[in-house]
């Protein structure tokens, strides 16, 4: 090899190492396999697929008090409804015993009502007199009677909104625990109830959230075996939703009878 040659490649020797020192190594990233968890003033380390589980203490605290607040106004209502309930019996009998008194006096008003006074008077007037004023008394207890029967059964009804409007109130928070999405699901539910004899203004007087989960089941149960049906006669059933026509294929492809019945109750 001649001297030429050695000096070319010990240059070209040295260009790639100047290269390679110029070249910047990039850093690895190191995936974080923990996480760190504050709990009163101090920190833990945890693994870090742990991170998404733990809910943070002063989130699970807040949380805890907002339950017990809604659960505190809850027993509220419930012993509200309860009182109402006690106060109501109490004046129905007070009624029904005026309302006995007022049937009472009225045969004895008609009974004086049907006197010959004059002829009461002019025989026995003393004693005329006496019953004169005792019909004077009982036409006054009878009006005092009924005025109190009025404005209690005025008062009744009013109290009878109150409570059917908490009553009401009730029932929907229990509904849409059982039922979240209450509002997407009403109009099938509805349309249901009327395939099975319901009339609309029977269906929008149901309160009770059972009785509306029972026919949201129904409902379910209804697509499911139309569905299944159609699957088996080899089309797509079309289940009407919203005045939307929404295809219902592959929904029973896995599941029997029975675990479909089962996961309506999981929901």
């Amino acid at each position: 090899m001649t001297e030429e040659v050695m000096n070319e490649v010990e240059e070209f020797d040295l260009d790639i190492e100047l290269d390679e020192a110029q070249t910047e190594v990039e850093p690895v990233q190191e995936v974080p396999t923990s996480f760190k968890l504050k709990y009163k003033d101090k920190e833990y380390d945890l693994p870090k697929e742990l991170e998404n589980k733990v809910i943070p203490l002063d989130e699970y605290t807040r949380k805890t008090q907002v339950l017990a607040e809604e659960r505190k106004q809850l027993e509220t209502m419930k012993a509200e409804l309860a009182q109402a309930r006690a106060k109501q019996i109490e004046y129905d009998e007070v009624v029904v015993e005026k309302t006995y008194k007022v049937k009472a006096n009225e045969k004895l008003l008609d009974e004086y009502e049907n006197l010959d006074w004059d002829k009461f008077f002019n025989e026995q007037p003393t004693e005329a007199a006496k019953h004169q004023f005792k019909m004077q008394q009982l036409k006054t207890e009878q009006h005092k009677l009924v005025k109190e029967i009025v404005t209690y059964n005025q008062s009744k009804q009013e109290s009878y909104h109150q409570t059917y409007a908490k009553e009401v109130e009730q029932e929907l928070v229990k509904l849409y625990e059982v039922i979240p999405d209450w509002d997407k699901q009403a109009p099938v539910i509805a349309e249901y109830a009327r395939g099975v004899g319901f009339k609309d203004e029977e269906f929008t007087a149901t309160t009770d959230h059972r009785a509306l989960r029972v026919l949201r089941d129904a409902a379910k149960w209804n697509q499911y075996q139309a569905a299944k049906q159609a699957k088996q006669q080899g089309s797509v059933p079309v289940v009407k939703s919203q005045g939307k026509s929404v295809s219902k294929a592959g929904s029973v492809d896995t599941l029997s009878d029975a675990d479909y019945f089962r996961s309506i109750f999981k929901k």
